[in-house]
């Protein structure tokens, strides 16, 4: 998101996320890429889990006037932070993660889904992109009567990725999680997966908006 933000020539980013290890990561992340792109966050602050100081952290964050607010948290807190954008008449670029396309947050954002921008793994529950694609979906499907969604997708690529390294570790766990810094390239449902020595996976991203209700091309 850094790289695409910079590109349409922002510069002052308010940065909200959960206070959490998620958040906290996100927040490490963002701000590290933040700052080789030349971006400036002028404004950070985390936000509870429950959602009840939500409110508080957008007004005191659009005080700065910035011209882009990047949210990270969970299903509700995304709807909620969307929402509040909107009742304060933010015209700003608002942007989230892939979390953002759940079915959940776009429901319960409403109206005020439309326009935000989210990094995307290429996986689209709606739209499948290749037969790998295809073939989770509708087993999925099949078992739960529901397409699955990011969450299922993701979880679904690690599994394997572990149980094939489990597979050819001799069934032997730290062999296997050892194994799993080596993945390179491995072919999942949201794209090709590469693990560095932290065992955390990188996937093929890319920035997509909402428009009615489902992702497009910005």
């Amino acid at each position: 998101m850094a790289t695409y933000l910079a590109a349409r020539g922002l510069k002052k980013v308010a940065f909200l996320y959960v206070n959490d290890e998620f958040g906290l990561d996100a927040h490490e992340c963002f701000k590290t890429h933040a700052a080789q792109k030349g971006l400036t966050l002028a404004f950070r602050e985390s936000f509870d889990k429950t959602g009840a100081d939500i409110d508080g952290v957008v007004t005191k964050a659009l005080t700065i006037n910035p011209e882009a607010v990047y949210f990270v948290g969970y299903a509700n807190s995304l709807a909620i932070i969307a929402k509040r954008l909107n009742e304060l008449s933010y015209r700003g670029v608002r942007c989230s993660f892939s979390s953002f396309l759940v079915p959940q947050v776009l429901q319960q954002a409403g109206t005020s889904s439309e326009g935000v921008l989210f990094t995307s793994a290429g996986y689209d529950p709606m739209a499948p992109v290749d037969d790998v694609q295809r073939r989770f979906i509708d087993a999925y499907q099949a078992s739960f009567s529901k397409k699955p969604d990011y969450y299922a997708a993701f979880c679904y690529d690690i599994m394997n990725i572990f149980l094939d390294n489990w597979e050819r570790s001799g069934k032997d766990l730290q062999a296997a999680l050892e194994s799993m810094k080596k993945t390179r390239n491995y072919p999942g449902v949201v794209g090709d997966a590469t693990s560095n020595e932290d065992r955390d996976f990188q996937f093929p991203c890319k920035v997509m908006v909402v428009r009615d209700g489902r992702a497009a091309n910005p």
